[in-house]
């Protein structure tokens, strides 16, 4: 597939995008990257390309939407070279048909279909908290090849390296979850330290200076080593989705399908990826008592604590 930027070629590069189950939309050529019509509807639904098409007709960048409308797309984004590469060293093996695509600042766009995804996620970031890699799901847009060069501020081109656009393949949960984990180990971002401890450190703590003997004696520490994950997070409406292994993956209230965080992964502890999650926060792991201290008592762990205690003692 060649592309070209002149309006010809990007009306017929658009309608074989839209042919293939994408759905694009165009975009300024101010280097913004910018959608040139209101986009948002097309983030649930098909775009109407009777309607659409005369945009093509134009001079336009092209966009092409993630999630469901686009046959539940997900495109992994590294930033720059270097942190793929060296991504690429752990899941080459998995890479297998899947479109790379080069970035104008010679980052890599990896196109994957995949039965559930969610939104837009950070998976690794560098010690000042700039974004390395990151994910455009549901709700996501990407600069497509084909785009002319003005779409992007630095006037290059946007470059399929491998794999087919029109034929983007469709990986498993277990693929998927693979090539993510993968990427969050590139994370050199460390958020501030919680004033309050984990009660899991200190369970561990005091196993190490007593042994197999220490009995955990905190409501917190007891409430970790007794309770489910599904006794603290379905009262709440969160659902599990998906379970392989020792991962178990849970959608979030209010949403219907797609990933919003994962037990298991990290021990006994919860790792929430969804930004519409709250009380609990993209991006932290909690343990089972943080988790029932932040969806109970907004983060009071005292007053968390206090309902075990006087619940055990009625």
């Amino acid at each position: 597939m060649t592309y070209q930027s002149n309006p010809e070629h990007i009306y017929a590069t658009a309608r074989n995008y839209f042919q293939a189950g994408l759905n694009p939309i165009p975009l300024f050529l101010d280097g913004s990257k910018r959608p040139l019509i209101k986009w948002k509807q097309f983030t649930t639904e098909r775009i109407d390309w009777e309607k659409l098409s005369p945009c093509f007709e134009e001079r336009v960048g092209i966009g092409i939407i993630c999630g469901t409308p686009s046959g539940s797309l997900e495109v992994i984004d590294f930033d720059c070279l270097d942190p793929y590469i060296d991504w690429l060293d752990i899941v080459n093996d998995d890479l297998d048909g899947l479109p790379i695509v080069q970035t104008p600042d010679y980052g890599r766009h990896v196109y994957y279909r995949c039965e559930l995804i969610e939104g837009n996620q950070i998976l690794a970031a560098d010690e000042d908290g700039a974004v390395l890699i990151e994910t455009r799901g549901q709700g996501g847009l990407v600069v497509a090849p084909g785009s002319p060069l003005t779409v992007h501020e630095s006037r290059r081109s946007y470059q399929l390296l491998e794999g087919d656009l029109l034929n983007v393949p469709t990986i498993t949960l277990d693929v998927r979850a693979k090539l993510l984990n993968a990427a969050r180990k590139f994370n050199q971002y460390v958020k501030p330290k919680q004033t309050e401890r984990p009660a899991n450190n200190y369970r561990q703590m005091m196993c190490e200076l007593y042994g197999d003997s220490f009995v955990p004696d905190r409501p917190g520490d007891k409430f970790n080593s007794t309770a489910t994950w599904e006794e603290v997070l379905e009262p709440h409406g969160w659902q599990v989705t998906y379970v392989g292994g020792e991962t178990t993956y849970w959608t979030r209230p209010g949403k219907s399908f797609g990933i919003s965080a994962t037990t298991g992964h990290c021990g006994d502890s919860m790792y929430v990826f969804s930004s519409n999650a709250a009380p609990l926060e993209a991006g932290s792991t909690y343990t089972k008592f943080a988790a029932f201290a932040h969806l109970n008592f907004d983060g009071d762990f005292s007053e968390a604590a206090r309902s075990l205690t006087t619940t055990k003692t009625q």
